[in-house]
């Protein structure tokens, strides 16, 4: 029974290797069925790496199949990107012929407005369309060609834009133009209100009187000066001493000479060049104070007394004076040839900055009534 079931198993292992030999002894029987049993491994292995390299192919297949449909979906895009692009070619150029009144091949100023007011429906202006084709020829010859020739939503577009525009512009300029009517406005007020008219002879003469006030203040610094001649007589010296003891003798009379011409520099109706020398009188009066408290501190250190005083508070005196009336006859003969006497040094310039600041003043009172 035992021969015969190893007998069965040792064909059944000869069917499965394909071999039918005969084992002469057990030992060759085992062999055979060891070197079988390694033949079906290997085939095993056979058909795990056949099944592989069938898996491996699938999978190369079906990238190639996805490229290649990528490449048909390009194919396909270009085309229709190449059809969308004629379409719009095409219809650019039927706008552009339909635009062409003279079919001459290019669109000038007046065709293109005809054409959009057509399209658009609304009045486009001259201006606006000029401008529109100033931006879209871009070589400059003054017309449109069809390569120059952009869609119909840029064309509008680019309008609207120069439109708006424009109308910025008419607002910028209406603005403009008010601010001007009204600065015209108040600079026909201000010459009503200010008398800059060229004067005549008897205001020039007018004009030089205010100089009276600093003259007449100054005669104290000069005394050194003119001790001789006012003790020999000479009318000229005498009459100007005379007028300033008339004028001390009224209560506060320098004084009051002085608020008048401050008071009269401010009256705008009064001649420009007379109110410029009452103020200017003015500063040359003020301008002789510091050297009077300069020359009183000098002489009380000195001694007091006339006997005692100083030689550099005699020659400070007539320095001042000498600045003074060199003030005064340059200020006077400018004056009577109608100019205005703007060069003395610091205290011109202070008086025309004062000027200017009282005309802004009496303006803008005037303004506000």
């Amino acid at each position: 029974m035992s021969k015969l079931l190893v007998l069965s198993v040792y064909l059944i292992n000869l069917v499965a290797c394909g071999a039918f030999v005969v084992p002469s002894n057990p030992l060759v029987f085992r062999k055979s069925l060891h070197k079988c049993s390694l033949s079906n491994e290997s085939n095993d292995l056979q058909q795990s790496s056949s099944s592989m390299e069938k898996d491996l192919s699938q999978a190369e297949i079906e990238a190639i199949r996805l490229r290649a449909m990528a490449s048909k979906l390009r194919a396909e895009a270009d085309q229709l990107e190449a059809e969308q692009k004629a379409e719009r070619t095409k219809k650019i150029e039927q706008i552009f012929k339909s635009f062409d009144a003279n079919e001459n091949g290019v669109l000038e100023a007046n065709e293109l407005r005809e054409g959009l007011e057509k399209i658009l429906k609304q009045k486009i202006v001259n201006e606006a369309a000029q401008n529109l084709l100033d931006e879209l020829d871009t070589n400059k010859d003054g017309v449109i060609q069809l390569s120059e020739f952009p869609n119909i939503t840029t064309l509008t577009r680019q309008l609207d834009e120069i439109i708006a525009r424009m109308k910025e512009e008419e607002k910028t300029a209406k603005i403009a133009a008010q601010e001007t009517s009204k600065l015209a406005k108040e600079a026909a007020e201000f010459a009503a209100l200010v008398n800059d008219r060229p004067t005549n002879n008897l205001e020039k003469v007018y004009a030089t009187l205010p100089y009276f006030l600093p003259l007449l203040d100054s005669l104290d610094y000069g005394s050194f000066l003119f001790r001789e001649q006012f003790d020999a007589g000479n009318p000229v010296v005498v009459g100007l001493f005379t007028a300033l003891r008339i004028l001390r003798s009224i209560p506060l009379g320098q004084f009051a000479f002085f608020l008048g011409l401050s008071f009269l520099s401010d009256r705008l109706d009064v001649n420009k060049l007379i109110r410029y020398n009452a103020l200017q009188a003015v500063f040359l009066d003020i301008a002789l104070f510091p050297p009077s408290l300069i020359l009183a501190v000098l002489a009380y250190l000195t001694g007091s007394g006339e006997s005692s005083v100083n030689i550099i508070v005699e020659y400070g005196s007539d320095l001042t004076f000498i600045l003074s009336s060199l003030a005064i006859i340059y200020s006077t003969i400018l004056t009577l040839t109608g100019n205005f006497p703007n060069k003395v040094p610091y205290i011109s310039s202070m008086v025309e900055k004062r000027i200017e600041r009282i005309t802004a003043r009496e303006f803008m009172k005037k303004s506000k009534r």
